[in-house]
């Protein structure tokens, strides 16, 4: 190949549909990264359980109990564990598995064109910002399922997605430097 093929080929590439396909490919791929990611990072709730009657107990239905457990610093938690009939603690039966939050995690496709170029990552769930930022609670509020009153004011959030994004950040610049050298030397090599 001469200088001049060569300076045409840049040319169509840099002016090219070929290009904006590139970057649309670029963006895409760096979204579902980072969705994917997300999704990795998104807790899990247990679920929903409701307190088994006396009657389900000496069924044998699969129960749950719900025990406090400590930690070093102190702070009380609840765990909800598969159990027996003779175990302590609260039967519970289980009404639905955890998971509805990381389970709605979405990408966009990328769009745009000639300089800008998107795609959105998002989760519709309603309470989704909360996990994210964190939220306040009322303090001395029964919640039946723990048998207990919430005692924390602020409840800190997760930051899935802000964690995500850093670290995504981070390794963007590899990421898109590995895909320029596949494409420029496909184009070039034609």
């Amino acid at each position: 190949m001469n200088l001049k093929e060569f300076a045409d080929r840049l040319e169509k590439l840099a002016y090219g549909s070929s290009r904006d396909e590139f970057f649309l490919g670029c963006v895409d791929d760096l979204s579902n990264r980072l969705l994917a990611k997300v999704v990795k990072r998104t807790p899990v709730g247990p679920g929903v359980f409701r307190v088994a009657t006396d009657k389900e107990v000496k069924r044998g239905r699969k129960l749950y109990s719900s025990q406090q457990k400590t930690d070093k610093k102190g702070v009380a938690h609840w765990s909800i564990e598969k159990t027996g009939k003779r175990s302590s603690g609260v039967k519970l039966i289980k009404l639905a598995r955890g998971g509805e939050l990381r389970q709605a995690w979405r990408a966009t496709k990328a769009t745009g064109g000639a300089r800008r170029y998107s795609a959105r990552v998002f989760n519709p769930k309603i309470y989704a910002s909360y996990v994210e930022y964190g939220h306040r609670q009322h303090v001395g509020q029964f919640v039946p399922i723990l048998g207990k009153r919430l005692k924390r004011a602020w409840v800190p959030g997760e930051h899935m997605l802000q964690n995500s994004h850093n670290e995504l950040v981070k390794q963007a610049d590899t990421i898109l430097q590995r895909r320029l050298d596949a494409w420029l030397k496909g184009a070039l090599n034609k």
